[in-house]
């Protein structure tokens, strides 16, 4: 298992103007807890001085506790069981949990809800869509029409975009599809590669799912790793963690990092036939 993330760039080019084609690729090797810095050193504490584990039961039953405790802080507390068992509801309280989260694993990079604008999508001005988590950084541009976490976010600056949903409404899987089949439209050109795979930039995410609910699209999503489902709730109201699901959140952020890593300084504004407007 790799313990340290190794993104090296195929071919970066020199200078990219936005519009332009900054298509290129890296070999991007993710360890499943490359995020986590100093994790030797919680080894060393928790074992009382260096450590190497043993076997690969070992590491697994690392990871499983690692993700259990990740898993917590997207778990609806037990507490609102006491209220109520509306899965929208508990997905609301979920959904804003899942944020948290995930602003804490990007950080630095800007969180922010509301759109995605290039010069194709403000021409087509009724393709505009809202999007729901759009993860970006002021560059080449930063977001315009700025008011708390809204914004305007142009295409060439963002990273990623994540679709949330509370809960695994009629019909949430086709929803989500469109979305993420408009992911070149909504995310800067600019890929990585792992295994000489392109890694996709965009991902659905459905807070609570309950058990006796079936959408033939979102399984199949969920099968291809394109869609998480973070807690599942029963038929008596137990609420349960998918762990697993929540490691992909987590890879997926780690990426959307390095993507970023790769994106910065490469990209600057074509100013060649911008017409002089007085203000």
């Amino acid at each position: 298992m790799s313990w340290v993330s190794d993104c090296r760039p195929i071919a970066a080019p020199a200078r990219l103007k936005v519009g332009e084609d900054l298509r290129f690729a890296a070999i991007c090797s993710f360890g499943w807890i490359t995020c986590y810095a100093g994790i030797h050193s919680f080894i060393n504490i928790v074992h009382g001085g260096d450590h190497q584990m043993e076997n690969k039961n070992d590491t697994k039953i690392y990871m499983d506790n690692v993700a259990e405790q990740l898993a917590q802080e997207l778990k609806p507390n037990a507490a609102i069981k006491k209220f109520l068992k509306n899965s929208a509801v508990i997905g609301a309280y979920s959904e804003n949990s899942v944020l948290g989260f995930i602003r804490k694993i990007v950080h630095p990079l800007r969180v922010s809800t509301g759109a995605v604008i290039s010069p194709e999508l403000v021409a087509a001005k009724n393709k505009i869509r809202q999007i729901d988590v759009i993860i970006w950084q002021p560059n080449p541009l930063p977001s315009i029409f700025t008011a708390g976490d809204f914004g305007l976010i142009p295409r060439q600056s963002v990273i990623g975009i994540l679709e949330i949903k509370r809960s695994a409404y009629s019909n949430v899987g086709k929803y989500i599809q469109d979305v993420l089949d408009e992911e070149d439209e909504l995310t800067t050109s600019i890929k990585l590669a792992r295994d000489g795979k392109i890694l996709y930039s965009s991902l659905g995410v459905v807070c609570v799912k309950e058990e006796n609910k079936s959408d033939n699209i979102l399984d199949e999503l969920i099968q291809k790793n394109r869609v998480v489902v973070l807690t599942e709730l029963n038929e008596n109201g137990d609420i349960s963690v998918n762990s697993d699901q929540v490691m992909i959140l987590v890879n997926f952020l780690i990426y959307l990092r390095a993507k970023a890593r790769h994106m910065d300084g490469k990209v600057e504004i074509n100013i060649d036939g911008l017409s002089k407007n007085d203000v």
